[in-house]
């Protein structure tokens, strides 16, 4: 299975915790067979603009922020995606009409375009994908899912 990881995934790496994971689940989900691992470019900027708003407030080392990024970048074998394809342009401006955030709507649509699964702690994303976007979602990648993090973990990781 392709799955797409949303931004949050990635924090950790730069030294931010989130609660419902660490830095550790990465490396578990890359050699788990069952699964392939997607990101989009928008990653590396997203870490880099969040690491550097927690630098400026003594939050955390700029060290972190760069380790992390070099992490991301360079040793990673996580599949990264482009976002500029005018397919995963044209879905972000459809979904952009029921969400605010467009970085999460271009991140889903490229998810959308290139994976299984897209997995996700916004609830927001995962509630409209089921009602609002379902038959645009369907009519694009007929088995594509986007799950919640907790229902991901549920369903794939805890019955292994």
């Amino acid at each position: 299975m392709k799955i797409f990881l949303d931004s949050s995934f990635f924090f950790p790496l730069i030294s931010i915790s989130v609660k419902e994971f660490n830095k550790q689940l990465i490396s578990d989900l890359l050699k788990d067979k069952r699964f392939t691992i997607c990101r989009s470019e928008l990653v590396t900027f997203e870490l880099s603009v969040k690491g550097t708003k927690y630098v400026n407030e003594d939050l955390l080392k700029i060290e972190d922020v760069i380790d992390g990024l070099n992490t991301l970048v360079y040793d990673s074998i996580i599949q990264v995606i482009m976002f500029y394809h005018s397919e995963i342009q044209v879905l972000t401006a459809f979904l952009r009409k029921n969400h605010s955030d467009f970085i999460d709507c271009l991140t889903l649509a490229s998810a959308i375009y290139n994976s299984d699964a897209f997995i996700t702690l916004d609830r927001s994303l995962e509630k409209n994908s089921t009602s609002i976007w379902n038959e645009k979602l369907t009519e694009i990648n007929e088995e594509f899912q986007v799950f919640l993090w907790k229902d991901f973990k549920k369903q794939f990781l805890l019955e292994k």
